[in-house]
């Protein structure tokens, strides 16, 4: 979804926006399930089926904050400069941010509508639900270039691993103890696993392809692992049961950056061995999708109410497709009245 570097090489490219189309589906999958009919009996394998598949989609924000942390280090170590990257990054992202808030603050209103208390949330990063996600982007947009000379020192991963641990427990502990931040989500500190991981790949761009070899196998089985403690603790939170927040925190943190660095490994290795231009199209269209796709499925929530494996799988379809084709449609429009730019951040 980020306005990320062109990169020098057309196979890169490729492989970056095959990993943003996948990762763009698990966004717009997530929103679906949310919209599908909720008459379900709690427990039941449709609801479960429905609310794992949610559930396992959620590396997706994860996993575009690490591909973006990947670009922008990759880029700076190569070169940087600071007026050019402020008025590229900073500057291209506050527009969008800002407008979409905005637009969908107007368009749907909350129970407390003062000036001061929407101001506030759009500060925090929760002006409406998702554009979360433009505010992590740009906190990460500050954080990059405060990092950049540790990458240069090219540390091993052993002790990126075991700092990134660290840290993250640190995090962890000064929230749940003394900082108590609710909204926390919106703090790019709390994603540290998969920016990390994002940053020290980008230090390792040259030997790319050797790096994700070595440890797909590895993430393979971390993503099993912390993917069933973080099924199974979010199923047991959904049905107001007790859950073990640190343990539900870890599996989410292994199984979402092990599932960023799995999706990086899958797109470079198979972007040049199929025909994956709808995927391809999809990433280069990611921020369009995104950005519009929750109100079309707010449009279309409860549009179907059975609870039938036909009527369940007609709603799936039919809202899937609405959350990809109508944003792309839009963006078509917007960029016809070179309004692209002001709404997206690219052209």
């Amino acid at each position: 979804m980020e306005n990320s570097p062109t990169p020098q090489k057309p196979q890169r490219l490729l492989y970056i926006d095959l990993y943003r189309g996948v990762a763009i589906l698990a966004v717009v999958g997530i929103h679906v399930m949310g919209a599908l009919p909720s008459k379900l009996t709690v427990g039941s394998l449709k609801w479960q089926t429905i609310a794992g598949t949610g559930i396992l989609l959620q590396f997706a924000v994860p996993a575009f904050l690490m591909l973006t942390a990947f670009l922008l280090t990759r880029s700076g170590l190569k070169s940087f400069d600071r007026e050019k990257y402020i008025r590229t990054r900073v500057v291209q992202t506050l527009p969008p941010y800002l407008i979409w808030n905005l637009f969908y603050t107007w368009l749907i209103p909350t129970k407390r509508n003062d000036f001061l208390f929407l101001v506030g949330r759009v500060v925090i990063g929760k002006g409406y639900f998702h554009l979360y996600f433009l505010f992590l982007i740009l906190q990460l947009y500050v954080l990059i270039p405060l990092c950049l000379p540790l990458w240069r020192k090219n540390p091993p991963f052993w002790k990126v691993a075991l700092g990134t641990i660290l840290l993250t427990l640190a995090i962890y502990t000064a929230n749940r103890y003394l900082f108590r931040i609710q909204l926390i989500g919106s703090v790019i500190f709390w994603y540290t696993p998969s920016v990390v991981l994002g940053m020290w790949l980008g230090s390792q761009a040259e030997r790319l392809r050797e790096v994700l070899d070595k440890g797909y196998l590895s993430a393979t089985a971390l993503a099993v692992l912390g993917g069933l403690v973080f099924l199974l603790l979010s199923l047991r939170e959904m049905r107001h049961l007790s859950v073990n927040t640190f343990y539900y925190q870890v599996g989410a943190w292994v199984y979402a950056t092990s599932m960023a660095f799995l999706l990086l490994w899958g797109a470079e290795r198979w972007s040049q061995k199929g025909d994956f231009r709808l995927l391809v199209y999809l990433g280069t269209n990611s921020m369009q999708i995104y950005l519009v796709h929750p109100l079309i499925l707010l449009w279309l929530k409860g549009a179907y109410q059975g609870t039938t494996l036909f009527t369940l799988l007609f709603a799936f379809v039919s809202y899937t497709l609405g959350a990809i084709l109508l944003p792309l449609g839009f963006a078509w429009i917007a960029t016809r009245l070179r309004l692209a730019p002001l709404l997206y951040g690219r052209g």
